[in-house]
C-alpha cells in the first residue's frame, strides 16, 4: 500500500474520529520466489503481508505469504478479488482472514470476508454483504471459531446509517448476528478485540459531537462505557487490562501517550507520559503479555516513526527499528515466541513511498530485509499479536 508523511498524519487523524478508524516475475529470483503448491506453514512460520500490484495507473492490492523457512513467497489471495484490509491470524483455528471486494461479471461490487486455512491453503468466503465494512480487519475470538467486525449500512454524512454495531459470525459462515445495538446516527462501531478469557469485547465508538470512546460489552449485548477519550487498544494475555492511546488534550489532541485500564478495578496507569508534537500509539502485546510494543511518533521530524518495545516486568524501553506509518495496518505483528517483530518500513537512506517488510530481535538487535515490497505483516504459525490502528 502506497503513502507517506500525509498517510502518516492521516492514519493518526483518523483515529480522532475512528477509534481505532498475479504470479511474480522469475527476474525476482528467490526473494519472492513463485506461485507455490499449498502447503503447511504452520510448523515452521510464515508471515502474511498485503502487496500493492499492477502497471501503476490501474493497482490492487493482494494478500502473500513469505515462507519463513524457505524464504519463498506467494499469492494466497484470489486473483478475482481486490484485498481491502490487514489481515488477522488465530493460532487457535490456524485461519487468515482479511476483508476484499469482488467484483462480479456483472459489475457488481461485494464486500467479502475471506479466510484461509494455513495447513491445507484452502481459501473460503465466509460473509459478503454490498455494505462495505468499517475497514479493520476481522477479529478472531481466542477459540478461532467466530469472527467479529464492525458494520453499517447507509450514509454516515448524511445520516441515513442502520443496522450498524458489531457483528460476529461463524468461520464456517453460520450464525451471523449483531452483538451490539449501534449508536444511532452518532457514528458506528468499529475494532472490536475479545479479552483474553472470551467473556468481554472490547470497541471504539465514533460520536461526531462528542469524540471517541472506549466501550466494553459482553455477548448480550450489556455495555459500558469507559471514562476515557481514547484511541487504538490491545487486550493484555493473562490479565484483564486494556492498554489504549489516549488522545491529548484541547491544544494538542494529537499527542497521545499509552495508559493502562484494569478492568476489575477500573484503575487507570500511565505507561508513556504527553510529550509535545510527540504521540505513542498502536500498542500490542507480545504473546506471554510481559512485554508491550507500539509506535512512537515524533510530529516535527519526517520519518520519526519508531517500534518501542517496553519491558513490563523492569518498565526499560528500547527503540527496535524505524517503521513506515502508512495504510491502515498492521504496521508490526510479533512471533509466536515473543522473540521477533515483523515491521514495515522504507529502505535506508531511501525515500520511495512503497514500503517493505523487515524483522527485528525484540532486543533490537539483527534487523534486516524479508520482502522488497509489502505492507501490513501479520505473523502466520503459533500465537502472535500484531500492532495497528484500533
Amino acid at each position: 500500500m502506497r503513502g507517506g508523511w500525509h498517510t502518516r498524519w492521516g492514519a493518526l487523524a483518523h483515529h480522532r474520529w475512528v477509534l481505532t478508524l498475479g504470479l511474480c516475475s522469475l527476474a525476482c529470483g528467490s526473494l519472492w520466489g513463485m506461485a507455490g503448491a499449498k502447503g503447511d506453514v504452520t510448523g515452521r512460520g510464515a508471515v502474511a503481508f498485503v502487496r500493492e500490484v499492477g502497471d501503476g495507473s490501474r493497482t490492487h492490492n493482494e494478500v502473500w505469504l513469505l515462507d519463513l523457512h524457505t524464504g519463498r513467497s506467494r499469492r494466497i489471495s484470489a486473483p478475482d478479488e481486490q484485498v481491502q484490509s490487514g489481515c488477522s491470524y488465530s493460532a487457535r483455528s490456524g485461519l487468515l482472514a482479511w476483508w476484499s471486494v469482488v467484483i462480479r461479471a456483472t459489475g457488481l461490487r461485494q464486500y467479502a470476508l475471506r479466510t484461509w486455512r494455513a495447513r491445507t491453503g484452502d481459501l473460503n468466503t465466509v460473509y459478503g454483504d454490498m455494505w462495505a465494512p468499517h475497514g479493520e480487519p476481522p477479529a478472531f475470538t481466542p477459540d478461532g471459531e467466530r469472527l467479529l467486525f464492525g458494520r453499517s449500512r447507509g450514509d454516515l454524512l448524511e445520516g441515513t446509517v442502520r443496522d450498524q454495531g458489531i457483528w460476529q459470525v461463524r468461520t464456517d459462515g453460520s450464525g451471523l448476528r449483531r452483538v451490539t445495538a449501534g449508536f444511532g446516527t452518532k457514528g458506528p462501531s468499529d475494532a472490536p478485540k475479545v479479552s483474553p478469557d472470551g467473556t468481554l469485547i472490547a470497541f471504539g465508538g465514533r460520536f461526531w459531537e462528542e469524540g471517541c470512546a472506549l466501550y466494553l460489552t459482553d455477548w448480550q449485548g450489556r455495555q459500558k462505557r469507559l471514562p476515557l477519550v481514547l484511541s487504538n487498544f490491545d487486550w493484555q494475555p493473562r490479565h484483564h487490562r486494556l492498554v489504549m492511546a489516549q488522545l491529548g488534550l484541547a491544544d494538542q489532541p494529537w499527542d497521545t501517550r499509552l495508559v493502562g485500564y484494569d478492568i476489575r478495578t477500573s484503575k487507570t496507569t500511565t505507561i508513556t507520559p504527553y510529550r509535545r508534537n510527540e504521540a505513542d500509539y498502536a500498542p500490542s502485546f507480545s504473546p506471554d503479555g510481559t512485554k508491550l510494543a507500539y509506535i512512537s511518533s515524533r510530529w516535527a521530524s519526517a520519518g520519526a516513526d519508531h517500534l518501542k518495545v517496553r519491558d513490563l516486568r523492569t518498565g526499560e524501553t528500547i527503540v527496535a527499528a524505524q517503521v513506515h506509518v502508512a495504510g491502515r495496518g498492521p504496521w508490526f505483528s510479533w512471533s509466536g515466541d515473543g522473540q521477533l517483530l515483523f515491521y514495515q518500513a522504507l529502505p535506508p537512506g531511501q525515500s520511495k513511498s512503497e514500503s517493505e517488510i523487515w524483522v527485528v530481535r525484540a532486543d533490537g538487535g539483527g534487523s534486516h530485509r524479508l520482502t522488497q515490497e509489502g505492507s501490513s505483516p501479520v505473523y502466520v504459525g503459533g500465537s502472535g499479536g500484531a500492532g495497528r490502528p484500533s
